[in-house]
Parts: structure tokens; C-alpha cells; sequence
């Protein structure tokens, strides 16, 4: 009893929740390092210094095990994480210099129709980079009552197209399809993420993940022999389709599929059949198209979960690690599909399944945030979810009582399954060493803990670990 009684008061480092460390004082990071310890976190979230080209640098390279071993010597563990900004797999742009073929693109659909005329049809893509990928017509079933008129999928005739044109005859009542490439790029996550504008890797293409690993995994091993096997998980974050418009105020003239060379064959290869006479539904309504759309999200998310999630998790097991981290749009199911088709799938596939909570006010939570991370971790009795806190959305609720918003905000976080906590929530450290740690700016928006709250915060969030762990992760809490 005296035992538990004493974990309780003072839990165990592993409980307790990480800040998010990105860039280490270059003077005294050492210093910082105490004070977070004396604060009461756990370890801490780190990776190789950005500055200057991130893993390019070989000054930065030689760093990072040094920021490692001053870590350990405190007794502070760490995840690794796993970019330069976010989201993670584009390394600063290095990714796609002298590589354009890696970056994200989708496809789209223009459609033309005769009816009581026959025409003919001169078709150019929308930019000179856009590829046409597919071109087909069919005739039109046209109703006795003329008033609901589909294309007769059944009856498809393939039109030649070259890279970026084509002519046909449309006879009466015939329609034509055509189906386009373009980057995913402009009015994505990729430009509204922050960090940067520029383009993504296509995390459907093996080719790019791999790219990935080249750049960024294999030379922090390298250079630091060992550390994702004493790393506790490796921190990957927001990596996405960027086929979604993600701001309401813009449009846009296409609506983008998620694309990569060779999507027609795995399509007929998982599912036995063809896709390309079915390419309408995707975009169209008809009779048959939820079958042809949810195989087909669901096929995203399966390429997704082999080429990023699964091939992470296959190298990080191999060095002795755990793969995981957050994603985007975890409240809501909409937002899974145009980012990831399947997001259960991709979640699946990584190591540890995770989320971010931006709102952090208990009567702003919604438990969808956490339902589909929730439904993988549950199948998995060794280990919970973990959660990147990050009081960014609805700051001047969560400021007029921070800490107690964050406690709340905890409590119904670990009832749902959360067992890990990596934070954003802010901490003024300068009391622990004025004369070496510069106070926060005056004018920050999220509250920054003082010393005493800290404390307070992670031994709670330390209890909470130490209580819920082994608990039988359930759906039906709430």
C-alpha cells in the first residue's frame, strides 16, 4: 500500500506528459533541460535541429546525439519527430527537388453531352502540366418522360486521347468523359498549413515515403546509432491526400480525386474488376455509385496505410522502434475520406494510434475526435493512443482558466483510451533560471504555465496514466 501510495503522489516519468521541444537554446539547452525535469514533464517531444537544411546538415546530424545524450543523462526520455515544420514526409522541400514525379496529384472530370444534335468535341486539359488519364462516351438513356437522363455505363466506348488533348463525335444522345491529373497542391493543407507553400509528396507512392526514409529516418539512426530503439515512438504529424480544398472561402474549377500512376490496375487488381467504365460515379450520382465510391475510398486507404503508415512502422520495428504520431481531421468522418479514404485503415497500419485536440475546453470536446482511433486501439490491450495537445482553438474560453480547461480536457481524454500525452501547452521556464531562460513574450496567445501549475498539471496527467494503465480500453464510456 505504501508503494502504490507513493506512485500516486509522485508518479513515474513514463505517465507524465512531454512538451514539444522543436528548437533547443543554442547557448544553454542543458539548462532547459533541468528545468523541464524540474517542472515535473516526463521527456520530452525532439529532433534534429531545423536550422539550415535539417537532416542535409551535417553540423545539425552531428548535433542530435548530443541533444540525446544530454536528455538521458537527466533521465528524460523522448519520441523523434520526424520533420522539419509539417507535415512530415515533404523534409523542407528536399523531398521533391529532382523528384516532381513524388509530389501529390489528383484527377478530375470534365464531361460533355449531345442530345438532339451531334457535335464534335476538341478537349484540352486545364493546364499545361495536367495529364488525361482516361476518356470514354456512352449514350444517354434518355427517360420516356425526358426528365432524368443517365449515361448507359454498360455500353462504354473508349475515345484516344493524347497527353493533354483529344477529338471526338458525339453522336445524338451520346455524353463524353474525361479524366485529368492535376498537382494537389494550391487551396490544400499544403498551403494553409503554417509552415510553408510548397508542394507535398504523394503518400499513395511507395517511391515517395521511401524517399522519405532516405532522407530522414536512415541518417538520424545513423548519426545517433540506436535512438528510435530508446526512443519511446516516433512523432509523425498531418501528413494528407492535399486533394481537399480545406477553406470554405475558396473554390476552385475542379474537384480532385486522390491520384498515382498505376491506381486503375491496383483498383481491378484488389477488387477483380475494372474501373475505368465505372470513373463517373465517382464524381456523378447513379444507381450503383456507393458501391463503386466506397470500394474505392477504401482502396486509398489501404495504398495509404502500405506506402506511409505500414512502410513507417516496418522500418521503425526493424530498428527497434514504434511508429506513430497524428493525422488530420480526426472529428469527423468526411474529413477521414478526403484526406485518407480510409482512415482506420492508415491508423491500423502505424504502430500506436493517435490524435491532436486543438479545442481545449471540456464543453468544446467531441468524442468523435477520439471514436476512430479509439475503434484501432481498443484491439490492442498493449497499448493506448496518444494525444498531442495543442490549445490553438478557442483561446479566450481556454485562457480564462487554462490549466483547469486542460485538466478537464485530460480526464475525458484518458477515459477515452489516451494513455500518452506529447504538448503544446506552453510553460514560462524562466523562473527555474532567469538569468538563462528568457520569459515568454507578453503578448502570447495561449496561457504559459508557471512553475507551480506545471507541476500540478503533469503529476495529475501523471496519476492518470498510472490509474488507467491496463484498464480495458471500451467504446462505451461515454
Amino acid at each position: 500500500m505504501n508503494d502504490l501510495h507513493g506512485l500516486f503522489a509522485d508518479p513515474p516519468k513514463r505517465y507524465r506528459p512531454y512538451p514539444i521541444v522543436h528548437n533547443w537554446p543554442s547557448h544553454d539547452r542543458t539548462t532547459l533541460m533541468d528545468a523541464i525535469a524540474a517542472y515535473g514533464f516526463g521527456g520530452v517531444v525532439t529532433n534534429v535541429p531545423f536550422k539550415d537544411g535539417f537532416t542535409q546538415n551535417p553540423a545539425n546530424l552531428a548535433e542530435f546525439p548530443k541533444i540525446l545524450a544530454e536528455l538521458e543523462a537527466r533521465g528524460l526520455a523522448y519520441w523523434l519527430y520526424d520533420e522539419n515544420g509539417y507535415p512530415s514526409g515533404y523534409v523542407g522541400g528536399a523531398t521533391l527537388e529532382g523528384h516532381p514525379e513524388l509530389a501529390a496529384r489528383g484527377f478530375y472530370m470534365r464531361r460533355r453531352a449531345a442530345y438532339e444534335e451531334p457535335m464534335h468535341i476538341r478537349f484540352r486539359t486545364e493546364d499545361p502540366g495536367d495529364e488525361i488519364i482516361w476518356a470514354a462516351k456512352y449514350p444517354i438513356k434518355v427517360t420516356p418522360r425526358k426528365d432524368d437522363c443517365h449515361p448507359d455505363l454498360t455500353r462504354m466506348t473508349p475515345v484516344p486521347f493524347g497527353h493533354d488533348e483529344l477529338e471526338c463525335d458525339l453522336g445524338t444522345f451520346e455524353t463524353l468523359y474525361v479524366f485529368a491529373t492535376h498537382p494537389a497542391h494550391e487551396g490544400s493543407q499544403a498551403t494553409h498549413n503554417t509552415w510553408s507553400f510548397k508542394p507535398y509528396i504523394n503518400i499513395l507512392d511507395p517511391r515517395a515515403v521511401q524517399r522519405f526514409i532516405e532522407l530522414v529516418f536512415e541518417p538520424m539512426e545513423q548519426a545517433a546509432p540506436g535512438c528510435f530503439a530508446r526512443a519511446d515512438a516516433v512523432f509523425t504529424d498531418e501528413p494528407s491526400l492535399m486533394t481537399a480544398c480545406v477553406r470554405g472561402y475558396e473554390t476552385w474549377p475542379w474537384a480532385l480525386l486522390p491520384w498515382k500512376d498505376g491506381l486503375l490496375e491496383d483498383f481491378e487488381a484488389e477488387y477483380g474488376f475494372d474501373l475505368r467504365p465505372r470513373l463517373p460515379l465517382l464524381f456523378d450520382g447513379g444507381y450503383e455509385f456507393a458501391g463503386v465510391r466506397v470500394r474505392f475510398y477504401e482502396l486509398i486507404g489501404k495504398l495509404i496505410a502500405r506506402a506511409y503508415s505500414g512502410t513507417l512502422q516496418e522500418w521503425c520495428a526493424a530498428h527497434g522502434g514504434i511508429f506513430s504520431g497524428h493525422y488530420l481531421s480526426e472529428e469527423n468522418h468526411m474529413g477521414h475520406i478526403s484526406a485518407y479514404g480510409s482512415f482506420t485503415e492508415v491508423l491500423r497500419a502505424a504502430g500506436q494510434p493517435g490524435l491532436d485536440v486543438l479545442a481545449c475546453v471540456p464543453e468544446r470536446f467531441s468524442i468523435t475526435t477520439v471514436k476512430y482511433p479509439q475503434m484501432v486501439a481498443r484491439k490492442r490491450d498493449d497499448i493506448g493512443m496518444m494525444v498531442e495537445i495543442c490549445p490553438f482553438a478557442c483561446l479566450d474560453e481556454f485562457n480564462k482558466g487554462a490549466v483547469d480547461n486542460m485538466i478537464g480536457v485530460m480526464n475525458l481524454l484518458y477515459l477515452s483510451g489516451v494513455r500518452h500525452t506529447n504538448s503544446y501547452f506552453g510553460t514560462d521556464f524562466s523562473e527555474f533560471a532567469p538569468d538563462k531562460i528568457a520569459r515568454p513574450p507578453a503578448n502570447a496567445a495561449s496561457h504559459k504555465m508557471t512553475r507551480d501549475e506545471a507541476r500540478y498539471f503533469t503529476t495529475y496527467v501523471g496519476r492518470l496514466g498510472l490509474v488507467m494503465e491496463g484498464a480495458k480500453n471500451e467504446c462505451g464510456v461515454f
